[in-house]
């Protein structure tokens, strides 16, 4: 399989499981927290309109997201000298899109690289530098969120909801690629650069639960605009 393929792969089941996620986990009826009510279609919600909505603009900001997660890996390894192994993600994808519907979003791992040449701390630095690509996405998405709605940019109403979900996927994205176990990144990094994967996963933590949280962050909000 070619590595686009693999990606496209990828890309369509990060969407998928995404929207699952946001649309409040239980797909049949599209509940809390989305606040979604599809009475025309209340047990087939693929057809409802507000989770087709909720597709599209998962599938443009994961393709995005993809693109900076990977393409960051693809460089860094580039560097170390290190090579892609394209991880068997139907599995994981349904994994994914099973946990989606009980209100958790990980995205299934794509690629792994390995044999760096200066052994693990290269190895975890490549591994590394996906999720911190995708957690300054999020911090990127929340920084521009932040500037709109402080400063009452004119923005059309979607653009507010699009830059929500690109900040929540970066974010969530990043946090679950460092899960300490294969094939995820932070197998890799969590024993050959604890620190400083304990340091990235704090980062993850704050962005997703804290930053991540609508009240938390109307409340921020509040304080900085006074």
């Amino acid at each position: 399989m070619s590595v686009w393929r693999h990606l496209a792969g990828y890309w369509l089941s990060v969407s998928v499981s995404f929207a699952v996620y946001h649309a409040g986990g239980a797909l049949w009826q599209l509940r809390l927290p989305a606040q979604v009510i599809c009475p025309e279609f209340p047990f087939f919600a693929w057809l409802c309109p507000a989770f087709q909505e909720k597709l599209w603009v998962a599938g443009l900001n994961a393709a995005l997201a993809v693109t900076i997660h990977e393409g960051a890996h693809a460089l860094a390894a580039r560097r170390a000298g290190a090579y892609a192994h394209l991880n068997n993600i139907a599995g994981w994808a349904v994994a994914s899109s099973i946990l989606a519907c009980g209100g958790v979003f990980i995205a299934a791992p794509a690629i792994s690289w390995t044999g760096a040449r200066h052994g693990s701390a290269q190895q975890a630095t490549v591994a590394l530098t996906g999720p911190v690509a995708s957690l300054a996405a999020a911090l990127g998405w929340f920084a521009l969120l932040s500037v709109v709605m402080l400063y009452r940019v004119a923005v059309p109403p979607w653009w507010l909801y699009a830059g929500y979900v690109g900040f929540r996927m970066n974010a969530m994205l990043g946090l679950s690629s460092l899960l300490p176990v294969a094939p995820f990144d932070g197998a890799v990094s969590w024993q050959a650069q604890p620190m400083r994967y304990g340091l990235i996963v704090a980062v993850g933590l704050v962005l997703t639960f804290a930053l991540g949280n609508e009240q938390i962050l109307q409340w921020l909000l509040h304080i900085v605009s006074k």
